[in-house]
């Protein structure tokens, strides 16, 4: 069976797993490998599932027809990807940075839905995995797909292009992220700079933050068309925050349009460039103003994502998915920000900062002395290194904070809770 042949069964069956367990009649299963799992092993369970297909590379477990032996199944996989989005008239919009990006793609769809046909990125499956099994879910009736590109390392948004081929591209903003891997933050700044590179060779178009001195910066060697939105004079939209209690609420202009009045669900000053980014994305697509307005004001986020939870004892502002320098920053500055008679911060460590892991989390802490902060838990190793302020508790992970909320209660607060996903800092949500 050859390539041409599995794509003829894709287009029959064209649902893509790579779980045995979620296969299903008619999909197709590719047996990935991982540091802990060889996919092969599972192929058999696939089929037996009801998967039309089992795309394999360990000739020692074919038995019959329906195990498809390639070289590389994620090869495969990524190749099957990128001939199915060239099949297709869709138009592709890649988003990626280093904060924001989810919520930002997120924000797009919501806005395009009102009147084309969109596809796009699920949660945050935005790797070499993801991406191949986003575009794969695209049929013919879609429009426009929007999709989140994630990366740690230098290369990987470069073979994310490859794989998706964009016709239009969002670099969020340059942060200070994933240090471990990129090695600097020029290393970050070159590597999220891979999208532009892909789409300015390509002559294809960008949007760009006009606020953002680095963007704008690196836009003015863009060989394609850009469109700024932001504090710029080309501006298509620009935008500015009116109020913060405790929902973000702001105000947008449109060049040679209306002003629109967006009463948000979203907490967090630093989320504006992300309603920003969407409502120039999409009047530039000429999305109705009235259909921005409805999709912006409606967007409910989730995952922990600038999330507001009230409970009965406190206003939770719950932004635990990630963390790194940038996003931090970002937190605690428009907690500041925030009215409230009583304020507590509860913080997890920052993952994958290499050798600027403990000169990072100290700005953490001197961002913390400057705000007007009743009590301040923080939660990791790296905290337990440093000198810290004796009102300051530490705790190892979360588990051991959640037992101490449960015997100290906090009431009549609001509460900032900001880490790396690892440390899984929701669980201290239902003691609060």
């Amino acid at each position: 069976m050859d390539f041409t042949s599995l794509y003829k069964a894709f287009l029959k069956s064209p649902l893509a797993v790579t779980d045995s367990r979620a296969a299903v009649p008619g999909s197709i299963f590719f047996a990935l490998k991982g540091e802990r799992f060889d996919g092969n092993r599972f192929a058999a369970d696939a089929l037996d599932n009801g998967s039309l297909l089992a795309v394999i590379d360990d000739p020692e477990i074919r038995k019959d027809d329906r195990y498809f032996l390639v070289d590389n199944v994620l090869d495969t996989l990524q190749q099957l990807a990128a001939y199915h989005r060239k099949q297709l008239k869709v138009q592709v919009l890649a988003v990626t940075g280093s904060n924001g990006k989810t919520t930002t793609k997120e924000l797009i769809k919501a806005c395009l839905s009102t009147r084309y046909s969109i596809s796009g990125t699920e949660g945050n499956l935005n790797n070499h995995i993801g991406v191949p099994l986003t575009l794969l879910r695209l049929n013919k009736e879609h429009e426009m797909a929007v999709i989140e590109m994630g990366a740690n390392h230098p290369g990987e948004i470069a073979s994310l292009c490859k794989i998706a081929d964009p016709d239009f591209g969002i670099i969020t903003n340059i942060g200070r992220a994933h240090i471990e891997g990129f090695g600097s933050y020029e290393g970050v700044r070159k590597a999220k700079g891979e999208l532009y590179d892909y789409l300015g060779r390509n002559h294809k178009t960008i949007f760009v933050n006009g606020s953002d001195a680095v963007l704008v910066q690196m836009s003015e060697r863009f060989a394609g068309k850009v469109l700024y939105f932001g504090n710029h004079p080309a501006a298509t939209v620009s935008g500015r925050a009116l109020s913060m209690d405790p929902f973000l609420g702001f105000e947008l202009e449109f060049t040679g349009k209306e002003k629109l009045s967006i009463s948000s669900q979203v907490a967090g000053s630093y989320n504006l460039d992300n309603f920003l980014t969407a409502a120039c994305v999409s009047a530039c697509f000429n999305v109705p103003c009235e259909n921005i307005k409805h999709a912006l004001e409606n967007y409910n986020p989730g995952n922990m994502r600038s999330q507001v939870i009230r409970t009965a004892s406190n206003l939770i502002f719950l932004d635990s998915y990630n963390a790194n320098p940038s996003s931090m920053e970002a937190a605690i500055s428009s907690f500041r920000e925030q009215k409230a008679g009583s304020k507590v911060i509860i913080l997890g460590e920052m993952l994958e900062l290499g050798a600027q892991s403990v000169s990072e989390h100290e700005m953490v802490l001197k961002l913390i002395s400057t705000c007007d902060i009743n009590k301040v838990f923080l939660v990791g190793k790296v905290f337990m290194q440093l000198k810290t302020p004796a009102a300051y508790t530490i705790f190892n992970d979360s588990t051991e904070l959640a037992g101490y909320l449960e015997k100290h209660s906090v009431t009549g607060s609001s509460v900032l809770i900001k880490g790396s996903r690892l440390i899984a800092l929701e669980k201290v949500v239902p003691f609060l």
